[in-house]
């Protein structure tokens, strides 16, 4: 089989792609995990068990390293009948801060 410069190129796109994809889907999940085991601590629940990306940024590291910021969206209940969103907010693979918007208790 004959692999010309383009065929090359998308290739390295699609790969490229597909790292990115999987390393996105790992923070995700990083996120869930953090996310359930803070509703846990707050005494809310966790509805529907999972996150919605609501935006991404670049932010620099103190070393220099070039991460992305990215916050994602959830909803949570304290009594049972209302929904409340909160928002956790990923660093890499850190988090650095989960917000729950008010609620009662």
């Amino acid at each position: 089989m004959y692999l010309d410069l383009s065929h090359l190129f998308w290739l390295m796109i699609l790969a490229v792609a597909v790292i990115y994809w999987w390393s996105a889907y790992g923070i995700k999940q990083l996120a869930l995990v953090e996310t359930k085991a803070y509703c846990v601590t707050m005494e809310v629940q966790l509805l529907d068990e999972s996150l919605a990306l609501k935006r991404i940024k670049i932010r620099r590291e103190n070393s220099g390293k070039l991460l992305l910021l990215r916050h994602f969206n959830f909803e949570f209940a304290s009594t049972g009948d209302d929904r409340y969103q909160g928002e956790i907010i990923m660093h890499g693979k850190t988090c650095i801060g989960i917000h729950l918007d008010a609620h009662r208790i």
